[in-house]
């Protein structure tokens, strides 16, 4: 019996860690969140079709990449500061926010307008689908929103408000089931643009309510003088934070894009390889959370056993997801409809988040100790094996495309744990020097 109850108790008191306790709370927003997002997914492929479907997740991918340089990286720049700085220096984190904000809407707004005089040619030309032109013009107003939005979340996690960040994740997707299925039926993928406008706006005024309620600081604009003194962590750590991001989700892009000008099967592939890196973003969205959760804590407390946990915690919620996923692989396929069959790229995909999930802790660690351009180095790295693989496998259609990423990750790891050992050895040497 005393046993049991000291077993109890340490379950107790491993619960109570604050690793655990922002991951669990973090893991409820974003498991109801991809779960929502996923249905959404489905319910527009079985409504427009797969060779629409394929069209629509090369406008999502495009937006996506667009977005990335609308964010300026702004979103683990906000964690970080206000983790480090809203108990000691609140003053000094009143003028990076506002900094932020004031880049983020004119970045936004910038990139939007470019987006929208532009969607002609970026559809007929770069695309080589003129059929998502329209879409791709409604779309381009939602990317300063989405920017924004991810933004506000940033704040959350950095003020640790895990529960509030869960809450405005769930409240803010739950409505774009019914309105992805309403506009899909009425006007197609531009249906389907649309909702994603309509939904960006419902989600960004969910988060505010809740950033509002935890944090409060001035107007931007009636201090722009006192915040521009701020620039350099825009430079020092921002910039490189989006630089990484850029090598990303662009990197994604253009080996979707190989398909479209290589693959004879082009939109069939896309349209599969689209439904594989859904389930990977799946696969890897707790553990990203994860390591978001990990850097306010790293920030406080760099002490390893924080990067362990959190390295194996990772290890083990992306094999939770990634197993049914890779085991029920054929299936899932069958839900986006019976011309979906080819089942080896999700498969593939699965194995791949499992992987990556390795990485995110040495990331968030990097993160922690403003060494965000060695992470730059090491994503620059991957981008280039992932591109030049694609190039050589993009005649094997998805599968090739997803054995490519999958090779390319594997590479990431191996020289960011390297990276993160150096990292501390050194770290370690000048501690016991000083």
């Amino acid at each position: 019996m005393q046993r049991i109850i000291s077993q109890a108790q340490k379950l107790e008191k491993l619960m109570r860690a604050p690793l655990l306790n922002s991951a669990f709370w973090c893991g409820v927003g974003s498991i109801a969140t991809n779960g929502v997002n996923i249905l959404s997914q489905i319910i527009a492929a079985r409504i427009i079709g797969k060779e629409a479907y394929g069209q629509l997740v090369l406008l999502q991918s495009t937006t996506s990449t667009i977005g990335i340089f609308a964010g300026l990286g702004i979103g683990i720049t906000a964690t970080r500061y206000v983790a480090a700085l809203k108990d000691s220096s609140p003053e000094r984190l009143i003028n990076i926010l506002t900094l932020a904000e004031i880049a983020l809407l004119v970045i936004g707004v910038f990139l939007s307008m470019i987006i929208g005089f532009q969607h002609d040619f970026i559809a007929v030309n770069i695309l080589k689908s003129p059929e998502i032109s329209s879409p791709l013009f409604i779309s381009a107003f939602a990317i300063p929103i989405i920017s924004i939005d991810n933004y506000k979340k940033s704040i959350l996690i950095g003020l640790s408000k895990y529960r509030d960040f869960a809450y405005s994740s769930l409240l803010g997707c739950i409505p774009s089931i019914p309105i992805i299925a309403i506009l899909a039926i009425k006007f197609g993928i531009l249906g389907v643009a649309i909702s994603m406008l309509v939904s960006a706006i419902i989600q960004l005024s969910i988060s505010s309510l809740f950033c509002k309620k935890s944090i409060k600081y001035r107007a931007p604009f009636r201090f722009i003088k006192k915040s521009l003194q701020e620039w350099k962590v825009l430079r020092d750590f921002a910039l490189p934070a989006l630089l990484s991001s850029v090598l990303v989700t662009p990197t994604h892009w253009v080996c979707q894009t190989l398909l479209v000008h290589f693959d004879s099967n082009s939109y069939s592939d896309v349209a599969t390889l689209g439904i594989a890196m859904q389930w990977f973003n799946i696969a890897i969205f707790l553990p990203n959370i994860i390591g978001r959760a990990l850097l306010p804590i790293l920030v406080k407390d760099k002490a390893s056993r924080n990067f362990k946990a959190s390295l194996l915690i990772n290890i083990l919620s992306a094999l939770s997801v990634s197993l049914p996923i890779a085991t029920l692989s054929s299936i899932v396929m069958s839900w986006y409809g019976r011309d979906f069959s080819n089942s080896t790229p999700l498969e593939i995909s699965s194995f791949t988040a499992v992987i990556y999930a390795i990485s995110i802790p040495v990331a968030q660690a990097l993160a922690a100790q403003e060494k965000m351009w060695i992470g730059f180095i090491m994503n620059l790295g991957w981008a280039i094996a992932y591109i030049s693989l694609s190039f050589l496998m993009v005649h094997h259609g998805a599968t090739g495309i997803m054995f490519a990423m999958a090779i390319a990750y594997i590479m990431h790891v191996f020289w960011s744990l390297f990276a993160y050992n150096m990292l501390k050895k050194r770290t370690a040497k000048l501690a016991h020097y000083y």
